[in-house]
């Protein structure tokens, strides 16, 4: 019986470090698609179906929308090409924005070319 437990122990330690692993894998994965400080880039879109402002960060094969509650006003021209930190926010989506994948707050925002 003890060695029946033992087993199960040694079985149970293998299998969480292989996940902890892929979990480390899919983490560097997703780091890659920042910069260096942690911003993303993003092109804002304003009035798009229903959503009065819009940022859309295409990261290759994964493509965010985002609905910022304090993007400032200089920055909500549609088209503008914008590099940012963000952090997900509690706010309600707006009524009607169906698009967006996250609300969230945006820090340190700056154009781009």
């Amino acid at each position: 019986m003890k060695a029946l437990f033992m087993s199960l122990v040694v079985l149970l330690l293998v299998a969480s470090c292989k996940s902890a692993e892929v979990v480390a894998t899919e983490n560097k994965d997703i780091m890659e698609e920042v910069s260096e400080d942690g911003a993303v880039s993003g092109v804002v879109y304003v009035s798009l179906k229903g959503c009065p402002v819009l940022i859309i960060v295409d990261s290759g094969a994964d493509q965010k929308r985002l609905y910022p509650v304090n993007l400032p006003q200089e920055f909500k021209v549609d088209g503008t090409k914008i590099l940012f930190n963000y952090i997900p926010s509690r706010a309600m989506q707006p009524d009607g924005c169906t698009l967006i994948d996250m609300v969230v707050s945006v820090e340190n925002v700056q154009k781009t070319r």
